[in-house]
């Protein structure tokens, strides 16, 4: 999961977990970054058909490649 709470500029990533003992998922934090550029740069969404969101409204393109980009991070994470 990436995580950036705008105009904070609390950017990370974190894994959701579940929890063996219940049914509850929690999230561990793995990395904490000042920008979203630095987490994501812009150039590695474009690969994907994707972009950083500038604004509430915008929605992601017909043409997004969201498993591939899951799968990328998946990849640099490992």
């Amino acid at each position: 999961m990436l995580c950036y709470v705008k105009g904070h500029g609390v950017v990370g990533w974190g894994v959701v977990e579940i929890d063996t003992h219940s049914t509850k998922r929690h999230l561990a934090w793995r990395v904490s970054v000042p920008t979203l550029d630095k987490a994501l740069p812009a150039k590695a969404l474009k690969e994907f058909s994707l972009r950083h969101p500038t604004r509430s409204s915008q929605l992601l393109p017909a043409a997004a490649d969201i498993e591939g980009l899951l799968s990328a991070l998946a990849a640099k994470a490992a």
